[in-house]
């Protein structure tokens, strides 16, 4: 069996052609539109190149082949843990803010600076429990681990829901804990020193104001 993304069907107006997720097994052809269009110049042996969002399509579309090998029966492939938060993206970003987009690049980064490469497959709770560890190493509160944890358990539920995996090893791992942050309160007298400066904060006075509500 082989699964490949191609090229289908008639053009439209801007002369760009569907792209198709293509499982071949023996004589047998099945294919399945994907929401993207390119030009027939922007796609060249199964990838799409010179195009401005070429690298989110890719990795989309890896993923998508995953997830055919995989419910074909080809257990053992995956996706690349890069690869899906870019699918992630692809698919959030007109639906989540600026910054939980940017979450998430950060997410991705701080992964690959642990391991470069790393199959969805390959994530077990060993895996999980060493990066937690790698965590706390780079001297991140356990509040920034429980974060970056909370994005990990919500991209692997996900990936479990689409069958790019087949098991969620969060279910043999204990999740990092949040803690409530200790908050601190100005003191009385702080309070007196930014009320004698109120008349002197011109612009900055309605936010000094707003500051001592708070």
């Amino acid at each position: 069996m082989k699964v490949s993304a191609t090229l289908k069907g008639q053009p439209d107006g801007q002369d760009r052609y569907a792209i198709y997720i293509r499982v071949a097994d023996g004589k047998n052809r099945v294919t399945t539109a994907t929401k993207y269009r390119v030009l027939d110049s922007q796609f060249e042996k199964g990838k799409v190149v010179k195009h401005p969002q070429a690298a989110e399509i890719n990795a989309a579309l890896r993923v998508m082949i995953a997830k055919k090998e995989i419910g074909s029966g080809k257990q053992g492939i995956g996706a690349e843990f890069a690869d899906y938060v870019d699918h992630l993206i692809s698919e959030f970003e007109r639906q989540r803010s600026y910054e939980t987009i940017r979450q998430y690049k950060a997410e991705k980064t701080k992964l690959r600076s642990f391991r470069k490469h790393i199959n969805l497959l390959q994530i077990d709770s060993e895996f999980l429990r060493s990066y937690a560890a790698y965590c706390r190493g780079l001297g991140n509160q356990e509040n920034t681990v429980w974060k970056s944890f909370k994005f990990m358990r919500m991209l692997l539920r996900k990936a479990l829901k689409e069958k790019v995996i087949t098991e969620n090893p969060f279910d043999s791992f204990a999740m990092p804990k949040y803690r409530d942050p200790k908050k601190t309160y100005l003191t009385i007298d702080q309070i007196h020193i930014v009320e004698r400066k109120l008349p002197e904060m011109a612009d900055m006075k309605l936010v000094a104001s707003w500051f001592l509500i708070g």
